[in-house]
């Protein structure tokens, strides 16, 4: 056996170690409270729901549903829906689907020389009446008690802008590619409470996100974003916490969850991760770059080891160095996972962990110097 290749699987071994104490510091903690929100709204009790929609016919419908159970008791709510040229029934649907909605709902359309989510979420800000704003994407599906849960942590806790929790569900029976999403998912969470709590926030996620109308209007007079495709959620984060520093807060209630679908295929899970990975280098922050970066190299080089270890049958440094991983893994999930409520099975954890380093390999390569679809838009990444 290779000397340099048992000094590599050391490095790697080192590595895994490093970046399993970082996640799992950040994971362990992570928390969602089950109680209902309590607070009884006398002040500070208006807020605009914005939702962009391109093309999402097919999920219209589910979203109305959940649109018209949201309990609303001592709010008050409007709705704005806010269609970016859709070329499908969308909006037809949702007209349809919301006439007996007990929410004030309004569909507007975005002009000729507007298109794009960003445009859309300005757009609605510009008509809406109140000075809170809580965005959600069409796909996703809010519970009853999401807009008080939002409102109430945004009252108590002072932030100017609020990313609230997303949870994957699999339309169908569980497998790869929706464990796969899961497990991301989840560490992102984990990671994303942890940043606002330590005064830090660098990721947010726009398909759960709320915020003060005023705070919105001061960050868009410093945002240098306009022409990057895609990042609606954390270059609008970036700004308000350079001029709000400290005031980025987590919503960690289980009633603030969004539930939205897991990708259905790896060609459109690849095309997502390339549009998320794009916008990564356009921070001014430098905490997303760099944990990306740290996530690729990593990658590269356990991808490169596990592949020759495979190639000279070296069988007991690549299912070592696999069975690493995997430990680690699992053990940096485990939280989140069960806060969530994910149910992972073991082999789908493992498979899952066997692939992730070259599906981040190919993402960042492709998020460097390539493009990526994006609701049936070509866009430069």
């Amino acid at each position: 056996m290779e000397p340099t290749l048992i000094a590599i699987w050391i490095a790697i071994a080192a590595l895994i170690a490093a970046y399993s104490a970082v996640l799992i510091r950040a994971c362990i903690t992570f928390n969602l409270k089950t109680e209902r929100p309590g607070e009884t709204f006398t002040e500070n009790n208006g807020i605009s729901v914005l939702i962009p929609f391109r093309n999402e016919a097919e999920k219209m419908k589910r979203l109305a549903l959940c649109l018209k159970e949201l309990d609303t008791t001592g709010l008050n709510a409007e709705l704005i829906l806010v269609n970016d040229h859709s070329t499908d029934l969308g909006r037809q649907l949702v007209e349809e689907y919301l006439k007996d909605c007990t929410l004030e709902a309004r569909v507007i359309d975005l002009s000729e020389d507007e298109k794009g989510k960003k445009a859309g979420i300005r757009k609605g800000i510009e008509n809406s009446r109140y000075d809170v704003v809580v965005t959600l994407d069409a796909d996703c599906r809010p519970g009853r008690l999401w807009l008080e849960s939002m409102l109430e942590t945004m009252n108590k806790t002072g932030a100017e802008l609020l990313t609230g929790p997303v949870r994957y569900t699999a339309e169908k029976r569980l497998n790869t590619l929706a464990v796969y999403q899961q497990m991301e998912n989840a560490v992102l969470m984990a990671i994303t409470q942890k940043q606002c709590e330590q005064g830090n926030a660098v990721i947010g996620n726009g398909a759960n996100l709320c915020f003060k109308k005023q705070a919105y209007w001061q960050a868009e007079r410093i945002r240098t974003d306009k022409l990057i495709a895609g990042g609606d959620d954390i270059f609008l984060l970036e700004a308000i916490e350079k001029l709000h520093p400290g005031k980025i807060g987590f919503a960690g209630m289980k009633h603030a969850i969004v539930e939205t679908d897991t990708e259905k295929s790896w060609g459109a899970l690849y095309e997502q991760r390339v549009r998320w990975s794009a916008k990564v280098r356009f921070q001014t922050k430098p905490g997303g770059f760099v944990w990306q970066t740290a996530a690729f190299i990593f990658s590269l080089l356990y991808a490169g080891f596990v592949l020759v270890c495979a190639a000279r049958m070296y069988w007991l440094l690549f299912f070592s160095v696999q069975g690493l991983k995997f430990i680690a893994d699992v053990m940096i999930v485990s939280r989140p996972a069960k806060e969530l409520n994910y149910k992972l099975p073991f082999i789908l954890q493992l498979i899952a962990s066997i692939i992730q380093p070259f599906i981040v390999v190919a993402v960042g390569c492709k998020a460097r110097y390539g493009k990526f679809n994006w609701k049936d838009r070509l866009l430069k990444a």
